[in-house]
């Protein structure tokens, strides 16, 4: 499970991959989507895990450009 909440409008979203690596290309869309009406999402805060640093090098490539800055956070961390 994924969980995406948006810290301006305090707006959540929630899904459900079969792999752990299966967000990529479906939160890659969806920030495409925000990016391109106009609301670009700038930072993304997420743990040290090896699928979110893939997510990181997709969504920044030249496929997505999607100049996202990663914050990580520590394990066990609120």
């Amino acid at each position: 499970m994924r969980f995406i909440v948006d810290e301006y409008t305090s707006i959540s979203f929630a899904y459900f991959n079969q792999k752990k690596n299966g967000f990529i290309k479906n939160l890659c869309t969806l920030m495409n989507k925000w990016k391109e009406e106009g609301r670009a999402a700038k930072y993304v805060r997420m743990d040290n895990a090896p699928e979110n640093f893939k997510f990181i090098q997709i969504a920044n490539g030249q496929q997505w450009n999607l100049n996202l800055t990663e914050e990580a956070t520590g394990t066990a961390t609120p």
